[in-house]
C-alpha cells in the first residue's frame, strides 16, 4: 500500500491523493486486501422519474407499451406489467423522442456532452430496443425530432441560432433505408431563426401526394412540403390573422391532410385551413396540454386539468382530478403534453406524473386514471432507507419527502409529506425488528431547519433553526444504534457555514409521540473547525460511539470526540477505528479511486460520492462528471489494475448515493430520478456459494484463515474443517490388491481385454516400486473353509491356533506388534476384541471390503483373523460389539466376582459419563475463542459466576442481570437478559452448574439493515449441599422476556443410584 502523503509545505505542493491537499495516514497494522474474484457490475434494473424538460416526454410503441426520457436512456415500459427495457447509447441526457408505427423504429436526441462535438441522434428499433444507426451533424442540443413520409424520413432540428434542421434516411428498406449515406443527411436548411421549436408533426400520408409536416414554437407554425423522391424542403409561415400571434405554439393536431389545430400557451385555439387560421376560440388563460381530434368534436385538455369537449353548439367540461386513480391535488403540478393512440389510450405527463386514461368510449366518459410515474417538481437532494423494513425515502428542493417500496420503487403515498421548504439531508436511525419503537427520522431543509419525527407516525420531537444566517443543512447522520439502551443514541448534521450540530436522544427508538423537546432530544454542542462547508460526517461502526470524522468541501478532514464535544489533533488517532458504510471522500480507505486524477489549481475537492457496499467488499464512486458511477474494491488503498466498471443511464449530476441491504439493490438519485441497479441472480448466488465455501474443490470446503505474528514473521493459519466429500482411497499394498482381484473375481466383475491389460501392467508397476521401498505387508492366508457370513460374527476362531508368523519388516513405520503383546488401545486382553495390522491394511485398502475383526483367545494369541465376505454396496460393515464386552472401569471388581447386571449397570453409567466429557470437550472447543477466529463463525459471550455472595442484590455478568441467595431449604437463582430472549435453561449434574442460554438484541442495529443477535450464556455454580438431580423446588420461566427463576432443594436424593445404594449423579445435561 502507498504511504500515506507528507503535510503540505506550500500552496502549490499537492499530496499523492490527487487533488487532496491534506495528509491521509495508513493504518497501523498491516493491511492485506482479502483475495475475491473479479467484480461482478450490477445492471439496471428500475428507473423511476423521467425528463420533464424534454420536448414531447414520451410516445406510444404499441396498444399497451410507452416509452419516456429518463437521464442517458429511453425507457420502455409495460403499462399493464411494470416491466421495463432500456435504449442504451447516448452520452448526456435524452433532449426528445419521436416514434413511427410504420417503421418501427424510434429515435431521440440529446444534449450535447461538454467537450464533444456534436449531439448524436439514436435510430432504434421499439420492439427489441437495440440500436441500428447514429446521426451526428448538430453542434448544439437536439431540440425536436419526427418522423414524416410514413417513418421513411426523420427530421431533427438543432438549438443553435439558426434552428438547423436536417432530413435523415431512416426506413427498413427501399430508397430512404437506413444506413444509405452514412453520415451524410438527404437535405439541410433552417427551421425558424426567431426563436425555438417545440415540435414536428407529419400530416396523414398518401403514397402518391406531397409530403406535408409542419414545425412549431415560439409564435410561429411553420409549413414544411417536399417531394417524395426530392432531397430538398419547401416552407412558409403560417398566418394567425388579425387577433394576435400566440406567444408560444405548445401543441398540435390534424384533423384532416388541409386543416389543422393549434393550442397557444395562454389557452389559444387556432383553427388553420391550408396555412392560414380562420377561427380562433379561448375558454381558459392555462396553456393547452393536449388536442385530440374526435367525430364531430375536439377534445382540449388544459395545463390546470381541466378537460372540454367542444361539438356543435355545446361544450362539455370536467376534471381529470375527479377520475378515479388521479394524483392528489396538492402533489400535482400542471400538465405538459400529451400522447394519444388509435383515439383510445392517453398518456398526459406533467413535471410529476405520467398518467393512463382509457378514452376508447370517448373522453368525456373516461372514468378511471391509473399513474405510471410520480416524482418531484424539483431535483432530488437526499436518499436514505429504512434499517428493517423495504422502503426508501427520497427529499427534494420542493419540500417533498416521498417514501418508496425498496426494489420496484412503487411509491407509498401514506408515507410522504412536504416540509415548509427544500429538503437538503435527510437520516434515518437503525431499529431492532419487531421493535415495540419506530426509528427515528431527520430531515433537513435548505433554510437551515431541523425536523425529528417519528418515522411511523410522523409526529416531531424536535424543529428547530441552525443557524442564525440561515445556512443549509448540508448532511445527516446517526450513529449505530444500541436496542438495548445501554449506549446513547447521537446525531450530526453538517451545515454550509462549516460546523456541525451534534443531537443526544434519551432513547434509541420512538416509543411515544407525548413526549417533545429537550426530553427525548438535546442539543449537544456544535464543532467547529472547517472553513468550508460541510460535505459529509460519518460515525464511527462501534458501541459506545465516541468518534466522528467530517469532510468539507475544500478537501479538509477532521476528527472529533463526539461524548466529550471536542476535536482531535490529528486524524492519525482514529485511522484504524471502523466507519461503516465508508462514505467519506477522503481516507486510505479510497486512496486508489483518486488515482489518475490530475492536482487542481483550486482549493476545492471534486464533487464526488462514495458508498460502501457491506457484505461485498465494493465501494460505489462516481466519476469526475458527476453523472457515472465507477465499482472499486473496498478497501482500496492503491489504484487497481484494471479499469474499474462503469455503471451509466444519469443525464445529471448524481446528488444522493445509497446501498440497500434489504434488497441488495445499488441506488442514485440524480435530477428528478431515482436509478436502481440490481446484481444478477446467479451472480448473487455464486457469491453465496463462494461464502459458505461451496464454490471451492469437491473434497473440502474454503477454509478461513487468520495471519499471526511469529518470531519469523506473519503466517497463516487455516482452519481445521470437515471434509464435504469423502474421497476414495486407493490400496496401497499388494496384499490389499490381491484381495481386491480377488473379491472382483468372485462377484464375476468383468473388464475388457485391453483395460485388464493396463490394469495388469500398472499392477505389476506398483509392486516393483513396492518392493523397492521396502513397504510391501504380506499377503493375508484365507482358511480353508470358510464358515458362513452369519457366523462370522458369532463363532469365535478356534482357541490357541496360532497363525505362521510374518516375514519381518525392516521399515520401522511399518513393523508389526511383537507377537503375545497386547494392544496400545486395549487395557485387558479378556474383555477387549481387536485388529491385527494386516486386516487393518485391508480395510484401508478399499471402502467396499468388509471389516476385518479377531477376538483375543484365552492363550494370548493376537495374531489369528478372519476376512468376511464382501459387504453389499454402501458403508463398510461393523462388527457389533456385545455390552458386556466393554473394557472395564479401573479399579472395579474382576468380571468373575461380578453378577452380570452389576456389569450392564457399569457399563450404561460408563456410557454417560463418556458422553457427558466429550459433550464438554466439545463445547469448550466451541467457546474458545481461537476456533472461532479460525471458523470465521461469531464468538458468544460466555459469563460465568463462581463465588456468590450471601446478599440477595442484582449482579451483572456480561449481559445477564441476575441474583442468587442461599436460604434454610433451598438455593435461588434468578437470571434476566435485558433486551433479549431466553432459547433454555440446562442443568449439569457433573459440573454442578446451571446454564442460562439466549439471543440479545445487543448489537449495531444501523441504518443499513438488522444485525443478527448475538448468543449469550450465564453459567452459574450450585453451591455443594444442593440437589441439582432431582427435580427442582420451583420453576418460574418467561422466555420471551428473557427471564427465568429458579430454586433447588437442598439435601435431595434424585441421583441415580447404583446397587449399591450410593447417590451418583447424572452425568447427562438436561433441559430445566
Amino acid at each position: 500500500m502507498a504511504a500515506a502523503p507528507a503535510q503540505a509545505t506550500g500552496e502549490s505542493q499537492l499530496g499523492s491523493f490527487g487533488p487532496v491537499r491534506f495528509p491521509v495516514y495508513a493504518p497501523s497494522k498491516h493491511f492485506e486486501r482479502p483475495p475475491r474474484e473479479v467484480m461482478t457490475a450490477p445492471a439496471l434494473s428500475r428507473v423511476h422519474g423521467f425528463n420533464a424538460a424534454c420536448c414531447r416526454p414520451l410516445v406510444f410503441l404499441s396498444e399497451r407499451r410507452c416509452a419516456f426520457a429518463a437521464g442517458k436512456l429511453v425507457v420502455a415500459l409495460d403499462v399493464d406489467r411494470g416491466e421495463q427495457g432500456f435504449v442504451v447509447g447516448h452520452s448526456d441526457a435524452v433532449s426528445c423522442l419521436a416514434h413511427s408505427e410504420e417503421q418501427a423504429f424510434g429515435a431521440s436526441g440529446q444534449v450535447r456532452l461538454a467537450g464533444a462535438k456534436y449531439a448524436e441522434v439514436l435510430l432504434w428499433d421499439s420492439q427489441t430496443l437495440q440500436v441500428r444507426g447514429s446521426f451526428s451533424l448538430h453542434k448544439a442540443n437536439v431540440e425536436a425530432i419526427g418522423f414524416i413520409q410514413g417513418g421513411e424520413v426523420l427530421v431533427t432540428i438543432g438549438d443553435d441560432r439558426d434552428r438547423t434542421m436536417a432530413l435523415w434516411p431512416s426506413a427498413r428498406d427501399g430508397y430512404f433505408r437506413s444506413g444509405r449515406k452514412q453520415g451524410a443527411p438527404l437535405a439541410i436548411c433552417s427551421a425558424y431563426k426567431g426563436g425555438a421549436v417545440n415540435g414536428v408533426l407529419a400530416a396523414p400520408y398518401g403514397p402518391d401526394q406531397p409530403v406535408h409536416f409542419i414545425t412549431f414554437g415560439v409564435q410561429h407554425v411553420k409549413f414544411w412540403e417536399s417531394s417524395r423522391l426530392a432531397p430538398s424542403v419547401d416552407g412558409r409561415r403560417g398566418a394567425f390573422g388579425s387577433e394576435g400571434v400566440p406567444k408560444q405554439v405548445v401543441c398540435a393536431a390534424w384533423v384532416a391532410r388541409d386543416r389543422l389545430v393549434v393550442g397557444g400557451s395562454a389557452g389559444e385555439i387556432f383553427f388553420f385551413e391550408g396555412s392560414r387560421a380562420i377561427r380562433r376560440v379561448q375558454f381558459q388563460s392555462c396553456a393547452i396540454a393536449h388536442l385530440q381530434p374526435q367525430t364531430d368534436a375536439l377534445a382540449v385538455v388544459h395545463a390546470n386539468g381541466a378537460c372540454c369537449l367542444l361539438a356543435s353548439g355545446q361544450m362539455i367540461q370536467w376534471d381529470i382530478a375527479d377520475l378515479n386513480g388521479a394524483p392528489e391535488p396538492r402533489m400535482q403540478t400542471p400538465l405538459a403534453a400529451g400522447q394519444s393512440l388509435y383515439g383510445s389510450s392517453l398518456i398526459l405527463a406533467s413535471k410529476t406524473h405520467l398518467m393512463l386514461m382509457d378514452i376508447s368510449k370517448g373522453m368525456q366518459n373516461a372514468q378511471n386514471c391509473k399513474v405510471l410515474l410520480s416524482q418531484p417538481s424539483e431535483p432530488l437532494a437526499a436518499i436514505c432507507a429504512h434499517p428493517v423494513e423495504p422502503r426508501i425515502y427520497t427529499g427534494a428542493l420542493d419540500g417533498g419527502v416521498r417514501c418508496y417500496r425498496n426494489g420496484d420503487l412503487r411509491p407509498i403515498e401514506s408515507a410522504s409529506f412536504k416540509v415548509s421548504s427544500g429538503v437538503t439531508c435527510l437520516a434515518v436511525s437503525g431499529v431492532a425488528p419487531d421493535s415495540e419503537g419506530s426509528a427515528w427520522l431527520a430531515v433537513g431543509c435548505v433554510d437551515s431547519t431541523l425536523s425529528i419525527m417519528s418515522e411511523t407516525t410522523f409526529h416531531y420531537v424536535l424543529r428547530r433553526t441552525l443557524s442564525n444566517r440561515g445556512a443549509k443543512l448540508t448532511c445527516a447522520r446517526f450513529s449505530a444504534t444500541d436496542v438495548s439502551g445501554a449506549h446513547p443514541l447521537w446525531l450530526a448534521v453538517g451545515t454550509d457555514d462549516g460546523c456541525i450540530h451534534t443531537f443526544r436522544f434519551k432513547d434509541a427508538t420512538c416509543k411515544s409521540s407525548v413526549h417533545t423537546g429537550e426530553e427525548i432530544c438535546t442539543k449537544v454542542a456544535t464543532l467547529r473547525g472547517h472553513e468550508a462547508p460541510i460535505y459529509d460526517v460519518c460515525f464511527a461502526d462501534t458501541l459506545p460511539c465516541t468518534h466522528l470524522i467530517s469532510v468539507d468541501a475544500s478537501g479538509k478532514e477532521l476528527a472529533f470526540d463526539v461524548p466529550m464535544a471536542r476535536r482531535l489533533p490529528t486524524v492519525a488517532l482514529v485511522r484504524d477505528v471502523p466507519f461503516s458504510p465508508w462514505t467519506a471522500p477522503i481516507g486510505w480507505q479510497v486512496q486508489g479511486c483518486w488515482a489518475g486524477y490530475a492536482p487542481s489549481p483550486k482549493a476545492a475537492l471534486p464533487h464526488r460520492r462514495f458508498f460502501e457496499l457491506p457484505g461485498r467488499q465494493a465501494i460505489a464512486v462516481t466519476d469526475s462528471s458527476g453523472m457515472s458511477l465507477e465499482m472499486y474494491p473496498f478497501p482500496c488503498p492503491e489504484a487497481t489494475k484494471s479499469p474499474p466498471p462503469r455503471l451509466e443511464g444519469p443525464g445529471a449530476e448524481i446528488s444522493g448515493l445509497l446501498f440497500s441491504i434489504y434488497s441488495d439493490n445499488l441506488l442514485a438519485t440524480s435530477g428528478t430520478v431515482i436509478f436502481s441497479w440490481s446484481w444478477p441472480q446467479e451472480g448473487r448466488q455464486r457469491q453465496k456459494e463462494v461464502e459458505r465455501g461451496l464454490a471451492a474443490s469437491p473434497l473440502r470446503p474454503v477454509q478461513g484463515s487468520v495471519i499471526f505474528d511469529t518470531p519469523d514473521g506473519q503466517k497463516r493459519a487455516l482452519a481445521a474443517s470437515p471434509k464435504l466429500v469423502e474421497s476414495r482411497q486407493r490400496p496401497r499394498s499388494a496384499a490389499g490388491r490381491l484381495v481386491k482381484e480377488k473379491e472382483n473375481a468372485a462377484l464375476g466383475a468383468t473388464e475388457p481385454a485391453g483395460k485388464a491389460l493396463e490394469v495388469s501392467k500398472r499392477s505389476q508397476s506398483r509392486d516393483k516400486i513396492a518392493e523397492k521401498q521396502d513397504l510391501q505387508t504380506p499377503p493375508p492366508k484365507r482358511a480353508s473353509v470358510e464358515p458362513p457370513a452369519s457366523q462370522m460374527m458369532r463363532t469365535p476362531p478356534p482357541a490357541k491356533k496360532a497363525a505362521p508368523n510374518p516375514p519381518t519388516v525392516q521399515s520401522q513405520p511399518r513393523r508389526a506388534w511383537e507377537e503375545g503383546a497386547a494392544s496400545p488401545a486395549s487395557p485387558s486382553k479378556a474383555c477387549e476384541r481387536v485388529q491385527s495390522p494386516e486386516a487393518k491394511s485391508v480395510q484401508r485398502a478399499s471402502s467396499n471390503t468388509a471389516a476385518a475383526g479377531s477376538e483375543l483367545a484365552k492363550s494370548g494369541d493376537t495374531r489369528q483373523w478372519i476376512i468376511e465376505a464382501k459387504a453389499p454396496a454402501g458403508l463398510p460393515s461393523r462388527a457389533r460389539k456385545s455390552s458386556d464386552m466393554l473394557a472395564c472401569k479401573i479399579g472395579a471388581a474382576h468380571e468373575q466376582e461380578r453378577s452380570s447386571g452389576e456389569v450392564a449397570s457399569d457399563t450404561r453409567r460408563l456410557h454417560e459419563d463418556n458422553e457427558a466429557r466429550s459433550r464438554s470437550i466439545q463445547e469448550r472447543h466451541n467457546f474458545d475463542s481461537v476456533g472461532f477466529l479460525l471458523s470465521g463463525k461469531a464468538q458468544p459471550n460466555v459469563a460465568g459466576v463462581d463465588r456468590l455472595e450471601d446478599r440477595y442484590q442484582e449482579s451483572r455478568a456480561g449481559k445477564f442481570q441476575y441474583r442468587a441467595r442461599e436460604t434454610d431449604d433451598c438455593f435461588e437463582v434468578e437470571a434476566l437478559l435485558p433486551g433479549g430472549k431466553l432459547t433454555r435453561v440446562t442443568r449439569n449434574p457433573l459440573r454442578r452448574t446451571l446454564c442460562f442460554e439466549g439471543k440479545a438484541l445487543y448489537g449495531l442495529a444501523s441504518s443499513l439493515g438488522p444485525i443478527p443477535a448475538e448468543d449469550e450464556h450465564l453459567v452459574v455454580r450450585v453451591p455443594p449441599g444442593f440437589d441439582i438431580v432431582s427435580a427442582p423446588a420451583e420453576v418460574v420461566k418467561d422466555f420471551e422476556q428473557g427471564s427465568c427463576f429458579v430454586a433447588l432443594n437442598r439435601n435431595g436424593s434424585g441421583g441415580r443410584s447404583d446397587r449399591r445404594g450410593a447417590g451418583v449423579p447424572s452425568a447427562e445435561v438436561s433441559d430445566l
